[in-house]
């Protein structure tokens, strides 16, 4: 009904299913008398912050962004699409969407239920809800163009933050906590293919000796370019490229971990980053040290347990002031070792190693 172009142009993102918009696009094709009987239609994160207020909750826009359904071409005063609801023909469910506010915005003071059950104070303040992405890079110090946080955990993703929202076909845009937009970028694959995968495959699944492989690996200087590897378009395995005639070497777990790195970078686009926050179980000290070369920023291990917890009250934090959004972060957000790029090894990346992989990687869908 809508293109995919137009939809990533006006949206920030491609059409997603968990998204609202084609949420209630099933729902009026297969249960079309729910919809006609609601009274309000939220999100998951308005429901919770609506039971505290006990009042029906507006939209942090950023959340907003995450359903297929907020105009970003109005920033910065975020709008649902109206347009595009009457294009799918379900422009009825406008009226039961609540406002979208920013992410400071509160929606009012907690309601007497809790004052007198919980002993709140009957002063405390709710903060508009926002969904975990928005938060964990506040908790991250993704806070200013320039700064980008990694997961190299399960989720293996990243996320890029800007002034203004930058749509990209290999990501979504979403509003940061702090305010700005991020884009979140995500490869078909997890962190298992960058940890277990490799160690089991090289080194019969001994960790020991896969980080002592890879700590001289990264340790040694930039060699000669005879092959590449690219990740596997379903994300199960590499690709061998050989770049020199009658080349015969076999590749190697450093030769893996790179691939995977320089894919995740490649889907990050070519603009500058300063600071690049990661965390997850494949943050080891070396796939640091290979990202902060590859992308020629500073990268910090992140010690936060539960970020999208923490970056909720940071963003709370700002309502009393005190201190700045960095200052909180510098505050309550436990950080861990910083690995600073490399001349030679930022200089083989940018001009011999990633326009090699770029060229030859699987298209990105």
């Amino acid at each position: 009904l809508i293109g995919s172009e137009k939809l990533l142009a006006t949206t920030g993102s491609t059409a997603q299913p968990r998204f609202l918009v084609p949420q209630l696009m099933r729902i009026a094709k297969e249960r079309a008398g729910d919809l006609a009987s609601a009274e309000t239609i939220g999100l998951i994160n308005s429901l919770f912050t609506s039971v505290l207020a006990q009042t029906i909750a507006p939209i942090d826009y950023g959340d907003g962004m995450g359903t297929n359904g907020v105009d970003i071409t109005t920033h910065p005063n975020y709008v649902w699409w109206q347009k595009g609801f009457e294009e799918l023909g379900i422009q009825y469910v406008l009226p039961l969407l609540p406002p979208l506010v920013k992410p400071s915005s509160v929606v009012g003071k907690i309601g007497r239920y809790f004052v007198g059950r919980y002993k709140f104070a009957d002063t405390c303040q709710v903060l508009v809800g926002t969904g975990d992405n928005c938060d964990s890079v506040t908790a991250a110090g993704v806070l200013e163009k320039g700064d980008a946080s990694a997961d190299l955990g399960s989720s293996f993703t990243c996320m890029k933050l800007t002034y203004k929202p930058q749509p990209d076909a290999s990501g979504c845009v979403f509003g940061a906590g702090s305010g700005g937009c991020i884009t979140l970028f995500m490869p078909p694959y997890a962190s298992g293919l960058l940890q277990d995968w490799v160690c089991k495959t090289f080194f019969e699944g001994d960790y020991v000796a896969f980080d002592n492989f890879m700590e001289l690996e990264v340790a040694s200087d930039p060699c000669d370019l005879d092959y590449i590897l690219t990740p596997t378009a379903d994300g199960k395995g590499f690709d061998y490229h050989e770049l020199v005639d009658g080349s015969d070497e076999e590749h190697d777990a450093f030769d893996c971990v790179q691939a995977i790195l320089a894919d995740l970078v490649r889907r990050m686009g070519n603009s500058q980053m300063d600071r690049i926050t990661v965390n997850g179980s494949a943050a080891t000290p070396e796939a640091c040290q290979i990202l902060a070369d590859m992308t020629g920023a500073e990268v910090t291990i992140s010690e936060v347990e539960d970020g999208p917890a923490l970056g909720a009250a940071i963003r709370a934090a700002q309502l009393s002031g005190g201190k700045t959004w960095r200052g909180y972060v510098r505050a309550l957000s436990p950080m861990g070792d910083t690995f600073n790029p490399r001349e030679a090894w930022v200089a083989y990346y940018r001009d011999v190693y990633m326009p090699a992989f770029v060229a030859r990687a699987q298209p990105i869908a």
